[in-house]
């Protein structure tokens, strides 16, 4: 939120309000005060804001800062692991992969997926300039389809065929 004129008491901390309202992943807002109002802050926060213990709710910076550092350090030590995680995606993305037409999967449906999706942003963060294996794979799928060779499936059934004659041709009897 941008303040642009001067507000204060009832109406700052209204504003203030909208700016910190929840949402699902939102954990802040962000005000950019262009006509400082962080004086009338103060007061508005005397008058309508005291905390608990009637301690103001304003933190200081520094503190801020203190804390940002020890949050970043805590989340590159957690993705520092980030091979076993890798590990683990590619495990869930075969075995969902198994089950995917079950309707079993429904309930992965959502986090394997997300997974994924982590999985390859991590990849290409480690990875920007990846091999391009394009023409390996078309190569070997000209190879595969080359190999495979189809038979004539007949449209009006044909005549009964004794089995016990086609085995008997083949594998001589213990007599």
């Amino acid at each position: 939120m941008y303040l642009d004129k001067p507000i204060g008491n009832h109406t700052l901390m209204q504003t203030i309000a909208r700016a910190n309202r929840v949402f699902p992943g939102k954990h802040s807002g962000l005000i950019v005060d262009y006509a400082n109002v962080f004086a009338s802050l103060e007061r508005a926060l005397a008058i309508y804001g005291a905390g608990k213990d009637g301690k103001s709710p304003v933190r200081d910076k520094q503190q801020l800062v203190s804390e940002l550092r020890s949050a970043l350090e805590a989340a590159t030590r957690f993705c520092s692991g980030r091979r076993e995680f890798l590990g683990h995606q590619r495990l869930v993305e075969t075995l969902y992969g198994a089950v995917k037409l079950d309707p079993a999967a429904l309930e992965f449906a959502s986090r394997a997926p997300c997974l994924g999706a982590i999985a390859d942003a991590i990849r290409a963060k480690l990875n920007p300039n990846p091999v391009d294996v394009s023409a390996v794979m078309a190569s070997i799928n000209r190879v595969l389809d080359a190999s495979v060779a189809g038979i004539a499936i007949p449209t009006k059934p044909g005549g009964a065929l004794d089995l016990r004659r086609s085995i008997s041709r083949r594998w001589p009897s213990d007599s």
